[in-house]
């Protein structure tokens, strides 16, 4: 009873406020109240609507998450069930849900596909979340890190190098997992003494950065030493 009250109460005011806007601007201006009332109404209805949906997709992606985890742990006959489980929900949040979301699938489901074998579906889905301009940077940072890696021995190496300088630019850690990147570049078969020399200083930058995980300082450290005195 007390909520029809004051619902009541509101649509009095929201009425005094109209006739007196009426009054003093004239009619047009009353309109364009109305219309500005039922535009900011339709707003909150269609932000309402996308917090939903992004609240069920999220369910639905933990859900196969979940599904995973069974199946890395599961030995029975189960095992590939949940896999396909798994994969059809991210596959269809990969096409359909809303932003937020979105990327995130298509990211796990491209580590999916890589695992099986399907390097193109995997690089098709990287390609995606890169030039999504509303997706994650960091998300974006990493699709373009391992489009690169699993394209190493394909691709021109001068595009290789240009991803990887493009990834050393973002700053931070992956300025470090860019430069890792030039150092394989430079210390494959038939590199000479001068990409051996530039590739022992990207990995004392990675040595010394303390953006570098433990793991690119162990891996720097282990070349470094196998490089021995190179100037």
């Amino acid at each position: 009873m007390t909520d029809d009250f004051i619902q009541e109460m509101n649509e009095e005011l929201r009425n005094q406020r109209l006739k007196a806007a009426a009054q003093k601007y004239g009619v047009v201006a009353v309109v364009l109240l109305i219309l500005a009332v039922i535009g900011g109404g339709v707003w909150l209805w269609e932000n309402h609507n996308l917090k939903v949906a992004q609240h069920r997709a999220s369910e639905r992606y933990f859900e196969a998450l979940r599904f995973l985890d069974n199946h890395s742990e599961s030995n029975n006959s189960d095992n590939v069930g949940l896999k396909k489980k798994a994969e059809a929900i991210l596959t269809n949040l990969a096409d359909n849900s809303p932003e937020g979301v979105k990327s995130y699938a298509q990211m796990r489901l491209a580590d999916l596909k890589e695992q099986e074998g399907d390097q193109q579906a995997a690089l098709e889905l990287w390609n995606k979340v890169q030039k999504n301009k509303k997706a994650d940077s960091a998300l974006k940072n990493l699709a373009s890190y391992l489009s690169l890696n699993s394209q190493f021995s394909k691709l021109a190496a001068d595009d290789l190098r240009q991803g990887y300088q493009k990834l050393i630019q973002q700053g931070g850690s992956w300025a470090s997992l860019g430069r890792e990147g030039l150092v394989a570049l430079d210390l494959q078969s038939g590199s000479t003494a001068e990409q051996h020399k530039e590739a022992k200083r990207l990995l004392v930058e990675i040595q010394s950065s303390p953006d570098s995980s433990d793991a690119l300082r162990q891996r720097a450290n282990l070349l470094i030493k196998t490089l021995g005195d190179v100037e």
